[in-house]
């Protein structure tokens, strides 16, 4: 795919696992440059790049391929709901100078149902509810562990959400992640960039069940 100027992605995010009547949370702020149209893993990223987010410098993790902080052994819940980002990269051989800013979302859903670990059928269809509900949209994926089998839905943030036994019967059995994205996010629109770059506040929530 032909770019036009460097793809970015910089995402405010907070990982949120429910288990057993207790919320995990990890915050994360992360920015990625590629060469190349890469929408989840950098194929040819750009290394070496100063990137600030508000007032923390982003470190290059190699195992990732982007700019993250913290660092991976320290992971943390810093982030406050509704509060501002902004992310600034100035100039670089690599990549084009930028200063923009998110708002991070100001509600956090999280999956309540099914639970951690659950055996659901995929004969029965399967209802996915989730806690802080609210405005906007939220993505429903379910992901196989090997990523050979995706189901992906966007359904309105009411709380709950039903795929049907059609839905859950076009899968393998095995193990699933299903996961559960809220976004607040715009297009990069900075010269030297490709217009599919994004800056988002995200809060994605996950659970792992078994699909018989």
């Amino acid at each position: 795919i032909v770019l036009d100027g460097i793809f970015a992605k910089l995402v405010v995010g907070r990982a949120i696992t429910y288990m057993e009547g207790m919320v995990i949370r990890m915050d994360m702020m992360e920015a990625s440059f590629d060469s190349s149209y890469a929408p989840c893993s950098p194929s040819q990223p750009a290394e070496s790049v100063f990137v600030m987010c508000n007032v923390q410098l982003l470190i290059w993790e190699d195992q990732l391929k982007m700019h993250i902080y913290p660092d991976m052994q320290h992971p943390g819940s810093f982030i406050e709901l509704g509060a501002g980002f902004t992310f600034t990269v100035p100039p670089h051989e690599s990549v084009p100078p930028l200063t923009d800013t998110i708002a991070f979302p100001s509600l956090e859903p999280y999956i309540t149902s099914p639970a951690f670990m659950d055996t659901v059928s995929r004969s029965s269809g399967l209802t996915i509810s989730w806690a802080n509900s609210g405005a906007g949209t939220v993505e429903l994926i379910m992901m196989g562990i090997a990523e050979d089998s995706v189901l992906f839905v966007e359904t309105e943030n009411d709380g709950s959400y039903t795929l049907t036994p059609s839905q859950t019967g076009s899968l393998t059995p095995g193990m699933y992640f299903i996961v559960l994205n809220y976004y607040n996010k715009h297009p990069l629109l900075v010269a030297g960039y490709d217009p599919r770059s994004f800056i988002a506040g995200r809060v994605m929530s996950t659970v792992m069940v078994t699909l018989n």
